[in-house]
């Protein structure tokens, strides 16, 4: 309906424009005698300028008319006053010019705006404009007048004035279409132009949809059938014979048929195209029926499973027209009030409930209705079994076109609340008054602690004393720890590194021994020998481990972001390679990224992965396992092997120097390997540990930071 209605605003423009452009393009011709502007064909009529007038004050009273027109009749002083003076000059100039045949005189009205006696453009000649544009003109601007006016039925008035209008102009159409001089002028000085009958008769048109809510046009506006079908058969029933008609004349004009002939033709002709047109309308209506009869069953289903929500609600749920009057309720309403829904129907407020309770309610919907919005109040009602408190939640209900038609309330009971909370009330008092009793125990109970809280002030200072002076202890202890610490490193470094030459003064002299003496001595002085060199070069490779431990506390960190898998794999390849033990099972999970130096993460590795290697030696089918565990701050990888294992309670001296849980003659190694892993994983500030039992493997941990 609204998008309706703003469609026929646009049309009403639309004609505004047409008038408009139609008067403009006629005082064009007669300005510039241009005889093509004034007349469709040179046998037809010209529009004279005073009708050109009459159109463009037309245009400027319907645009007025629209151009404010949300609200039906809604138009400011100033759109009246030109509406009032636009149709007063229009019904001047057609009077005077209906005058001038009446009364058979010239009143020189012509020639005001082009002042030449008798003025012609080619074969036309300047004169009054024709009585029927004149009496069309008077009803137009009576139409347009009636508008503005507080009439009762202008409306009506205002549209029969426009439809008539229209009714005389299609006569004049019909006339020119027909050659029936009667109805467009005898003579050619008093006939209506053609395109003044067509201009005519969409300003008609134009004029009659300003209100298209109102009167005779909302029969024709409405999204009813009524006017469905009204829209669908006036058309055709108006043009339709007008064109059959047109087309029977003409051909028999043409000679093809002779009068009789052509009437039947016509006669059959509308009565075909009719029929057709109803069997069509009808079987139009038929579908819309049967749409009509789904959306019903739809809906009924709809309200239907709206009433089984509504019932099913523990709330009282209604709603009431603006007045206050029920509509619907649920069945809660019903038993909480005890009061059948039928005869609830039609009910208005006072008529339900007392006096006093029902004008506060409609205080409340009103209040509802103003604002347009949802609001909640505690509401109280009378009830058998005493008052009850509802909080009521309400809110307006909008139709299509955004105004408040109805208004809905869902009302909980919380009387079991309200005395809740009452009772809580009294317990609160109850326990204020306790409150108050024991502060001011605890305000005794206060001053003595504040006095127990002086003496400890006291004796917090002298802890505080003590702590600054074992502060300064400790950082004393700590340099002292740490001069120790680098003397020891420089001394096993100078110690590991003075040893080297004497001990390759020993190797060299026991080679050379061998060489020489190897044929002179006696079993047991080759035994010697060989042991001597053994010793020796165990001392070496000794020598060769406490100096990397040692660098290791000196070497600087080049930290980068590490692939771990791929420095995995080369150790594993490389351990392999120098063990010649192809029969293990490797396990290799998944392993992150970490931030590490490279370089000595290998170190840790093939530490690691060589002593899985060597401690699981001894098994049939070895397996050794290498993955990963994650933590919120850290990365855990993890070395296990299903080895000879160890006794946790040696745990803490797996990682000292020199430090062996298996005898020499069971397992090589010098003991400085996992001291060595243990510096590198702390000075990238990580931890590592191990968890075993004996002849069941062991896994070993290391811990380094996640990257951010």
């Amino acid at each position: 309906m609204l998008t309706q209605y703003f469609k026929t605003l646009s049309f009403c423009k639309l004609v505004s424009i047409f008038c408009f452009l139609i008067g403009i393009t006629n005082f064009i011709g007669w300005g510039f005698s241009i005889e093509s502007l004034l007349r469709i064909t040179p046998a037809f009529a010209a529009m004279q300028p005073n009708t050109a007038i009459c159109f463009i004050l037309s245009s400027f009273m319907l645009w007025a008319s629209i151009s404010n027109s949300s609200e039906v009749g809604n138009l400011h002083n100033k759109q009246k006053s030109l509406i009032y003076i636009s149709s007063m000059l229009i019904m001047l100039i057609s009077l005077l010019s209906l005058g001038e045949y009446l009364l058979k005189g010239d009143l020189g009205l012509d020639h005001v705006l082009f002042w030449r006696p008798f003025k012609q453009v080619g074969n036309t000649r300047l004169g009054p404009m024709a009585p029927m544009t004149a009496i069309n003109f008077i009803l137009l601007s009576v139409a347009f007048f009636s508008f503005t006016t507080k009439v009762l039925h202008k409306y009506a008035t205002a549209q029969i004035l426009t439809l008539t209008t229209g009714f005389l102009s299609l006569l004049s159409i019909t006339g020119y279409a027909y050659h029936s001089v009667t109805f467009y002028g005898q003579e050619l000085n008093t006939q209506i132009a053609l395109h003044t009958a067509i201009s005519l008769l969409v300003l008609s048109f134009g004029i009659f949809w300003i209100y298209p809510n109102n009167a005779i046009a909302s029969i024709l506006n409405s999204s009813y059938y009524g006017s469905t079908i009204a829209r669908r058969l006036l058309p055709v029933a108006i043009f339709m014979p007008l064109v059959l008609g047109w087309i029977r004349l003409k051909g028999q004009d043409l000679g093809f048929y002779d009068t009789e002939f052509g009437l039947t033709i016509y006669a059959i002709t509308t009565i075909v195209f009719f029929t057709s047109f109803i069997l069509w309308q009808a079987w139009t209506l038929n579908q819309n029926d049967v749409a009509r009869r789904k959306i019903e069953m739809a809906l009924k289903e709809s309200e239907e499973k709206l009433q089984a929500i509504l019932n099913n609600s523990p709330s009282i749920i209604y709603l009431k027209d603006l007045e206050g009057r029920f509509i619907l309720m649920n069945e809660p309403f019903e038993k909480e009030f005890q009061i059948p829904r039928k005869t609830l129907v039609g009910k208005s407020m006072h008529e339900v409930f007392p006096k006093e309770a029902a004008d506060e309610y409609l205080k409340n919907d009103k209040k509802v209705i103003e604002t347009k919005k949802a609001l909640i109040y505690e509401e109280t009602a009378p009830h058998q079994n005493g008052a009850r408190t509802y909080l009521s939640v309400k809110f307006p209900i909008f139709d299509a076109d955004g105004k408040p038609y109805a208004l809905a309330g869902i009302s909980t009971d919380i009387t079991k609340r309200k005395k809740l909370e009452e009772d809580l009330r009294k317990l609160t008092e109850e326990l204020e008054k306790k409150v108050e009793e024991r502060t001011k125990q605890l305000e005794l109970t206060n001053k003595q602690l504040q006095e127990e809280i002086l003496e400890h002030k006291k004796s917090r200072k002298e802890i505080e004393k003590l702590n600054v002076e074992l502060e300064k202890r400790v950082l004393e202890r700590t340099e002292q720890l740490n001069a120790t610490n680098k003397e020891l490193e420089a001394f096993s470094y100078s110690v590991s590194h003075d040893l080297r030459a004497p001990l390759r003064h020993i190797n060299g002299f026991i080679q050379l021994l061998e060489k020489h003496a190897t044929v002179k001595l006696d079993e047991k002085g080759n035994r010697y020998i060989k042991i001597i060199s053994e010793a020796a070069q165990k001392m070496g490779v000794l020598i060769d481990e406490l100096l990397a431990f040692s660098r290791m506390g000196k070497q600087d960190m080049s930290t980068t972001i590490i692939e771990l898998g791929e420095i995995v794999k080369e150790a594993v390849k490389t351990q392999i390679e120098m063990s010649g033990k192809d029969n293990i099972t490797w396990i290799i999970n998944d392993l992150p990224k970490v931030d590490a130096d490279a370089a000595m993460l290998r170190v840790v590795l093939n530490n690691l992965i060589s002593n899985a290697i060597k401690y699981s030696s001894t098994c049939s089918t070895p397996v050794i396992e290498i993955g990963s565990e994650t933590s919120s701050m850290e990365e855990i990888i993890f070395i296990r092997d299903n080895g000879v294992g160890f006794d946790m309670q040696y745990a803490n001296k797996l990682f000292g120097v020199f430090q062996r849980l298996h005898r020499a003659d069971e397992f090589e190694g010098v003991g400085i390997g996992l001291a060595t892993v243990r510096r590198i994983i702390h000075r990238h500030k990580g931890k590592v540990w191990a968890e075993s039992k004996l002849n069941e493997g062991a896994t070993f941990y290391f811990s380094l930071p996640k990257i951010n």
